[in-house]
Parts: structure tokens; C-alpha cells; sequence
């Protein structure tokens, strides 16, 4: 239980570590450009959600996956525990992304004066920020241009939710039954490689331990003399 809790941290860090610090320029510029309104919540959301939705055609995405289920599976010790910690983490992840994604809704829904500095970040975004890096972004290029009509709108226009789900729906599915599929795997790999580690390095302590004598053993046993 111990290791399979330690594996499970040490891989939902590297996921969250890694994917923040490679996010795609689209999502750093998003962050930055309404991080007036939502502040962390905003980098949480975005990096659950690459780290769960990203395309499979990215090689910095797929081996940040690749590496973190693989060490959560080799802390592990055990196929079975691999694929609970992939598991646990991916779970954990969308359970991170939701929850903040919710808070955030209700933060700007709930309060008018959010609302209006939404509205003025939108129509106004700082320097630096190119919007068509945004829209063209994986996975959330989409929901973003719907999501600015929506706001522009005065929160009153509807998302057309038939659309969004038709046109980035599959691509995403299709990604996150392949970044799943990939963690399991790895985590079971990586699991079995540390059930066949561990226990030889547990073999490899106790024969140094019984071949090496202890510093506290007496040089001379009560009954044995010394000779002259």
C-alpha cells in the first residue's frame, strides 16, 4: 500500500510538473491572458487537461506520460500495482481538472463584477498574446473560440454544445483512449520491472548482511584466550 501511495505521487507530480513546464504556446499565452480572473485555477485546468487530452502525435506529451507511469509502475513493484497507480493518476487528474473547472464557473457566473473584467480582458488582451496561437492550440483551440463568442455575447448567447462535441469530440476522445491506454501499459511494464528488481536487491542486502561482520561483535569470545 505504502509504495503504491508513494508511486502514485511521484507520478501525478511528474505529470503535472513536466506537462506545465512544456505547455503548448497556446496555453501558456491563454494563462497568462486571463490569469487576472482566475488566477491558479486556470493552470491547473489547462494542465490536467493536455496532460489527459493531449495529442498522441506529440513526443514531448507522450514520453512525460510514457515516463511518469512507468516510474509510478517500477515504485509500485507490481503489474497489477503499475496499473493502479496509472489508473489512480489519471483518475486524480480529471477529478483536478473538473473540480477547478466547476469552481471557476460558478466564480464568474455568480458575480457580475468578474463578469465585466472577463469581458474587458477579452475584448482588450494584454501584449504578447497572439490569438490565433490560441485558437489554433491542440485540443483547445475550439472550445476557446466558442467560449470568447460566448462571453462577447454578455453571457447570454448559449454554447452550442452539439457543435463543440462534433467538431473537437472525436479528436479528444481518440486521445484520451490512446494517453490511457499508453499509461497502462507502462504502468504495468514499469511494475514488473520493479518486482524484478526489488526483490533481488532485497536478496543481494540480507547475503552482505549475513557475510559482513558486525562492527559491535567482540574481536574475542568470553571462553576463547589469546595466545602467546
Amino acid at each position: 500500500m505504502g509504495s503504491k501511495l508513494l508511486g502514485w505521487i511521484v507520478s501525478m507530480a511528474m505529470i503535472f510538473g513536466l506537462t506545465l513546464l512544456f505547455l503548448p504556446e497556446g496555453y501558456a499565452m491563454l494563462i497568462t491572458w486571463f490569469n487576472p480572473v482566475f488566477g491558479l485555477n486556470l493552470t491547473v485546468i489547462l494542465t490536467e487537461l493536455y496532460a489527459l487530452f493531449g495529442p498522441y502525435n506529440d513526443l514531448t506529451h507522450i514520453s512525460i506520460l510514457i515516463g511518469a507511469a512507468l516510474v509510478g509502475g517500477l515504485i509500485a513493484g507490481t503489474g497489477k500495482g503499475g496499473i493502479a497507480v496509472a489508473i489512480s493518476t489519471l483518475s486524480f487528474g480529471f477529478l483536478l481538472m473538473i473540480g477547478f473547472g466547476v469552481l471557476s464557473v460558478f466564480t464568474v457566473m455568480g458575480n457580475p463584477t468578474v463578469q465585466a473584467q472577463l469581458m474587458s480582458l477579452v475584448t482588450s488582451p494584454p501584449l504578447g498574446v497572439d490569438i490565433f496561437a490560441i485558437l489554433s492550440a491542440p485540443v483547445i483551440g475550439g472550445f476557446v473560440d466558442s467560449l470568447i463568442t460566448f462571453i462577447l455575447s454578455g453571457f447570454s448567447g448559449g454554447l452550442d454544445i452539439s457543435t463543440l462535441i462534433s467538431g473537437v469530440g472525436q479528436p479528444i476522445l481518440t486521445a484520451l483512449i490512446v494517453n490511457v491506454i499508453i499509461a497502462l501499459i507502462m504502468g504495468a511494464i514499469g511494475g514488473k520491472i520493479g518486482g524484478y528488481i526489488l526483490p533481488k536487491k532485497e536478496k543481494l542486502t540480507k547475503t552482505v548482511e549475513k557475510t559482513s561482520p558486525s562492527p559491535l561483535e567482540p574481536m574475542f569470545k568470553p571462553d576463547e584466550g589469546v595466545s602467546v
